[in-house]
């Protein structure tokens, strides 16, 4: 697959779309529960690799590099990986291989 700007852009939108819509849940539930904001956070960010790492998603290490900020946050790619930003801008990677697949098949 050819990773140029607008694939990248493209799932990076699903990436982030996705990730919103757990974040927003979570809040939701949240109200009026008397759960500190920390544990909600805390419970957003699991909930967004529960959903992503069966797809191939990673936790990032401090391994991407910053490429340009306009809708959506998109990270230079390597060889081997791409990288996205979630909720609460924490950052996933997926192996190009693996992004290929969730792409095709349009399982995010």
């Amino acid at each position: 697959m050819n990773w140029d700007l607008e694939t990248r852009r493209k799932l990076a939108k699903m990436v982030k779309e996705k990730a919103l819509a757990i974040q927003d849940e979570e809040f939701m539930r949240a109200k009026g529960s008397g759960r500190s904001f920390y544990d909600v956070v805390q419970d957003v960010d699991r909930r967004i690799l529960e959903k992503l790492a069966p797809l191939g998603f990673r936790r990032a290490n401090q391994d991407w590099k910053h490429e340009s900020n306009t809708d959506v946050m998109l990270f230079k790619q390597s060889r081997t990986n791409l990288w996205f930003e979630t909720a609460q801008a924490r950052i996933v990677k997926i192996s190009k291989k693996q992004a290929e697949k969730v792409m095709v098949l349009g399982i995010l």
